[in-house]
């Protein structure tokens, strides 16, 4: 939240809008993420008042809310691998919002946002047309 009143501040009057909704939107997780971490027995973290923003927040605001709203990304994408019931649903429209906003503000998202994924760590891909079906043997042999 603390991200987008100061954003908010350096942003164009056409960028000021979405941030403004965003803004409201990131009030409204917050109520909600805090009731979720009471029904599931755990303590909410204390709000600090302010934190130092990246230099990127004077530089270009737009750039720096869709880092952070990126950033969001692989814990929203934990708490659906994690959780279950209400939280899950909750996390599940989280990712995408997140995602949506992290598009609006001019992110590059990668091919599965949310997961964290080691590209060195998969298997190759097979060969061009090994995609065909193995031959089976012949009935009358």
């Amino acid at each position: 939240m603390y991200a987008y009143q100061v954003a908010l501040k350096r942003l164009d009057n056409s960028a000021g809008t979405p941030a403004a909704r965003d803004l409201e939107v990131h009030v409204l997780l917050l109520r909600q993420a805090e009731a979720l971490t009471r029904a599931n027995c755990g303590d909410v973290p204390v709000s600090t008042a302010g934190y130092q923003l990246p230099e990127l927040f004077a530089k270009d605001p737009a750039a720096a809310l869709a880092a952070l709203e990126t950033s969001s990304l692989p814990g929203l994408g934990d708490l659906v691998a994690l959780s279950t019931g209400e939280t899950r649903e909750w996390a599940v429209d989280g990712l995408l919002a997140a995602a949506r906003r992290s598009l609006a503000w001019g992110a590059a998202l990668p091919a599965l946002p949310g997961l964290k994924l080691d590209a060195e760590g998969l298997p190759p891909l097979p060969a061009a047309g090994a995609d065909s079906p193995p031959a089976t043997p012949s009935a009358d042999k």
